[in-house]
């Protein structure tokens, strides 16, 4: 494999957010030209121990997973911290990975010269 850095053509988008936000998180998505997401369901706790006896603990989220441009993603994550307020305790979080090292592989196993 080449040692060679090139600019991801994409980057993976995933947001954690509230059980049932998935929907806006799609929408928001899709006005930004984005049209393949994966949606999954997923479970975590809150920081506290005795909430965590009582059974009460446990929250429910959706994870987004979505392959975006890289020239939107920053807007993409401003829209989506706008619209569900994930400066917010409890509210989520959203992030964009380059996906270079994939991206290398990919061409290089396709054999493309870049």
């Amino acid at each position: 494999m080449k040692n060679k850095h090139i600019n991801a053509p994409f980057e993976m988008l995933i947001a954690i957010v509230e059980r049932g936000k998935s929907n806006k998180v799609s929408e928001i998505l899709t006005a930004h030209d984005c049209n393949y997401t994966l949606t999954t369901i997923g479970e975590g706790t809150a920081q506290s121990e005795v909430s965590d006896i009582f059974g009460f603990g446990i929250v429910e989220r959706d994870v987004v997973w979505a392959l975006v441009n890289p020239i939107m993603s920053q807007k993409i994550l401003d829209a989506l911290d706008k619209t569900l307020e994930l400066k917010q305790p409890s509210r989520g979080i959203a992030m964009c990975i380059p996906i270079n090292a994939a991206t290398n592989l990919m061409l290089d196993s396709l054999g493309i010269n870049y």
